[in-house]
């Protein structure tokens, strides 16, 4: 997430997966393009690309989303909305609930062969401690620091040290 705003009154994250969706576009391109050049030839190849075409194209719905996340002083309100291709959504909390940001992590582990056993991955997402719970501000994990970012931004914003940008 970056911050799009930050005053004392509010700070403005926006979450715009712009690689992440050109990249399942790129990719459902590809595999039309090859079903298209070996339907005439290789029918099940083609058939086989468009199901690929199909899945990628299942990922981009489920997977790319834009976050907007809106903390309001004056109002007293985090407005949390969601637009994908299927509608929109919003989600309001009250800023007096929240104690905090941090930072959700998951390991995963995956085995590259025999000899070498396993490589740890670690991905992480920005959430909310509210008095109600943690509220995950983004759907995916990603590696990088870009979420520990963000929860300091947000936890620096709480603590009334709010800045311009």
């Amino acid at each position: 997430m970056r911050i799009a705003e930050i005053t004392p009154d509010r700070l403005t994250l926006d979450s715009r997966p712009w690689a992440l969706g050109l990249i399942l576009i790129l990719a459902i391109l590809f595999f039309l393009g090859v079903a298209l050049f070996t339907l005439r030839d290789e029918p099940w190849l083609a058939f086989g690309m468009t199901l690929g075409a199909a899945l990628m194209g299942v990922m981009f719905v489920i997977f790319v989303r834009r976050v907007l996340v809106i903390f309001d002083r004056p109002t007293g309100v985090v407005v949390i909305r969601t637009a994908t291709l299927l509608g929109r959504a919003h989600r309001s909390l009250r800023l007096a609930d929240i104690m905090a940001a941090g930072v959700e992590t998951t390991l995963s582990h995956s085995s590259t062969d025999a000899s070498s056993g396993s490589t740890a991955t670690y991905t992480h997402r920005p959430i909310l401690k509210t008095t109600t719970g943690d509220v995950p501000l983004t759907q995916i994990h990603s590696s990088g620091d870009g979420a520990a970012r963000t929860a300091e931004a947000i936890n620096r914003w709480l603590a009334g040290a709010g800045g311009t940008a």
